[in-house]
């Protein structure tokens, strides 16, 4: 995907969202915020990224190797 294509398809979503009613916002950011609310992630790889999460993956991984 090139830059153009990035910056079209950034300007499509910009405006599909900006000509929604803004009741039809509202909802779809409710809706947003539940989805987010339900999937279940780490607090570690919540807050921090994958960083913590590969970090324990090696120790488990070293720890099972012994």
């Amino acid at each position: 995907m090139s830059g153009n294509d990035l910056v079209k398809y950034v300007t499509k979503e910009i405006v599909k969202y900006a000509d929604m009613p803004k009741e039809k916002r509202k909802a779809y950011k409710q809706e947003k915020q539940a989805q987010k609310k339900e999937s279940q992630f780490f607090l570690s790889s919540n807050w921090f990224g994958l960083l913590p999460f590969s970090i324990q993956v090696w120790f488990k991984k070293n720890k099972h190797d012994r």
